[in-house]
This record gives C-alpha cells, structure tokens and sequence, in this order.
C-alpha cells in the first residue's frame, strides 16, 4: 500500500508540473506573426525607396537579451535594418559596428515603447557589417523579426557586377566599341 500512494503522489506531482507548463502564460504569449507584420510594415517604406528587402531572422528574445547578426556588405551600396518586436516587447535598440575595427557606424537606441528600431547607413568598406539588436524592455518572452535591404549595385567588375552605365557585367559578350 505504501508503494501505491507514493507513485500516486509522483504521478500527481508529474501531472501538476505539466499542468503548470501547459497553461503558463509566458510560454504561449510570444506572437511571431505579430512581430514579422510589424517589421514589414516598417520596411515597406525603404521598399518604396528602391530598397531590395529580404527577411533577415524571426525568433524569440526577451529582457535583457542581445542578438548578433552579420551582413555581407560592399563599399557604396545603402543598407537598412530593421527590427520589431511583438506587443510584449516594449523597448528594442539596434546598432551597426564595423567588422575590423568594433566601431560603431550607426545606431537606434532611441527610449520609446513601441518595440520598432531601425538604421540605414552607406557602406565605406567591403566586408562585414556586424548587427547588434539588445531587447532593453520587455514583460517576458516575447517574439522578434529582422529584415535587411540593400540598394545599389556593386561596382567590382572582377566579381562578375554590373558597371553602371552598361547593361551587362564588364568583359561579357558585348560588342567591342
């Protein structure tokens, strides 16, 4: 009898702890949906500007929490990134440091409670731009999207880029002049 009642009470406390992680509010609050509307609704205008924007990362964050991303970039080109996060997520910062120096180039660390937050810089180097996005306030788990654009055409005619002026890549089939 005494085994009994002690797998009934393991059993019991089995079944309260799943109960407890089934109906916890912070688990099913985050809403990835919500966050990627909200960042496409703000990269809508820099698609408007001629801005190429591609979905860059979706996930969870929460207080406290500091991402890393790193973006391909060439000399020239115009780049925009931007974050959102979800209605529990009230304040995000975003910056861009440069690869070889940890400089940082531009940022978005403006206090405000609308969990949006965004730079648009103009590269000077060819390598990798290095995105740093910290989650500075936010009421638990909570859901994040970035997207990045870039506008431009690079102009490094031994990779194969379109020259400006030219309606193909230098070197290629067009006639001799």
């Amino acid at each position: 009898m005494k085994l009994a009642h002690s797998t009934l009470k393991t059993l019991g406390a089995v079944a309260f702890a799943a109960g407890i992680f089934a109906f916890s509010p912070s688990v099913s609050r985050a809403d990835n949906a919500e966050a990627a509307d909200r960042a496409f609704e703000m990269a809508e205008k820099y698609a408007g500007m001629g801005f190429y924007m591609a979905p860059s990362k979706e996930g969870k964050a929460g207080n406290g929490v500091t991402l890393e991303f790193e973006v391909p970039v060439n000399r020239g080109l115009d780049y925009v990134f931007v974050v959102a996060g979800d209605k529990y997520c009230q304040d995000v910062d975003v910056w861009i440091e440069a690869e070889e120096t940890g400089n940082t180039l531009v940022k978005d660390t403006r206090r405000i409670s609308n969990a949006l937050a965004g730079v648009r810089w103009r590269a000077d180097y060819n390598g990798v731009g290095n995105v740093v996005v910290h989650f500075a306030r936010c009421s638990g788990p909570s859901s994040r999207a970035a997207v990045v654009g870039r506008r431009g055409t690079a102009n490094n005619p031994e990779d194969g880029a379109a020259v400006p002026g030219r309606a193909e890549p230098a070197g290629g089939n067009a006639p001799a002049k």
